[in-house]
């Protein structure tokens, strides 16, 4: 199972954190890996290269782990929070239909 954190500060999106594997299929096989992989990836790079941010960036494929954060001026950063919002959107809808495989939780407010 996939859990993924989602961090909150003053009702802003600050980051997330995706760990352990899906469980859906082979692993370097799973296609729900791989739709969890390409989401945090865009995050990434739509922060990072696209809007200029400094981001605090961790892998570890093979643990199947991904780790994201931004400072503190991201958080006003509309941009930024709109990429946050449709990442976490995304990851909604992929754990209500794989609710087996996906565990999604909100940490902070």
């Amino acid at each position: 199972m996939t859990t993924i954190k989602i961090f909150k500060q003053k009702g802003k999106t600050k980051g997330f954190e995706c760990s352990g594997h899906t469980g859906f299929g082979v692993q370097g096989q799973d296609v729900l890996c791989s739709a969890i992989s390409t989401l945090v990836g865009s995050c990434h790079l739509g922060l990072s290269k696209v809007l200029g941010l400094e981001t605090d960036f961790k892998i570890d494929e093979e643990n199947g782990y991904f780790a994201l954060s931004v400072d503190e001026t991201a958080l006003e950063n509309q941009s930024a929070q709109l990429l946050f919002e449709v990442f976490a959107e995304s990851i909604k809808d992929l754990a209500l239909d794989y609710q087996k495989f996906i565990k999604l939780k909100v940490i902070g407010g």
